[in-house]
């Protein structure tokens, strides 16, 4: 239901917005480092290459390992640590076999591949839900191999749904999103380009 809100209100609301949106990419970012630095202390697997997507990884890994905690809350933080290497790995770096098969091989000794695979599962059918929609964009530039390239949409869609849902977001509030993200430096697609994206997805929404 949409409300008639007062100008002074949605401002309010949009930078509360912003500030959700800055921490939830602040926080992928942060994920992915404690990714990296746990796989590579407890399995001496080196996956710095990850850190150049931090954002889009942390985004993505993160509401897929919330739920894997809470399915299986026996799992230490470097269980999970490990876990998630070894999903964003197999989702998003398939070409990087010799790596994918280190971590996969760590897994199996450390007596996690159950719940690897239940987390696979969950972040396949995450993968596949974004990806049907962006392909509803009609986005000529998207294909599923670049999806690492759009994952940071993950934590970002639901809140521009919720504000565009309930009459608070129109299309001049685009612009102000699209110079956040590119002023917090954490994404890798170009501001023109994120613009585009952005407003076919609010366009998408508002359908």
């Amino acid at each position: 239901m949409k409300y008639l809100i007062k100008e002074s209100q949605k401002q309010i609301i949009l930078e509360a917005i912003n500030d959700r949106i800055k921490e939830v990419q602040e926080d992928g970012v942060e994920l992915t480092k404690k990714i990296v630095e746990d796989t590579k202390s407890h399995a001496s697997i080196n996956l710095k290459m990850m850190l150049t997507w931090g954002a889009a990884i942390g985004g993505f890994m993160g509401p897929i390992m919330q739920w894997l905690n809470g399915q299986v809350p026996e799992l230490t933080e470097k269980d999970s640590s490990l876990i998630a290497a070894g999903i964003a790995s197999v989702i998003f770096f398939q070409e990087r076999s010799f790596i994918n098969k280190s971590i996969i091989k760590k897994i199996k000794e450390d007596g996690l591949e159950e719940p690897f695979k239940l987390g696979a599962i969950k972040a396949n059918q995450l993968k596949t839900v974004l990806a049907g929609f962006l392909k509803s964009l009609n986005l000529s530039a998207f294909t599923v191999t670049n999806m690492l390239s759009y994952a940071f949409l993950v934590p970002v869609i639901p809140m521009i749904y919720d504000a565009v849902s309930e009459g608070v977001w129109d299309m001049r509030d685009t612009e102000m999103l699209v110079k956040s993200l590119s002023a917090f430096g954490l994404i890798t697609i170009s501001g023109n380009f994120l613009k585009r994206l952005m407003d076919l997805i609010v366009d998408r929404i508002t359908k």
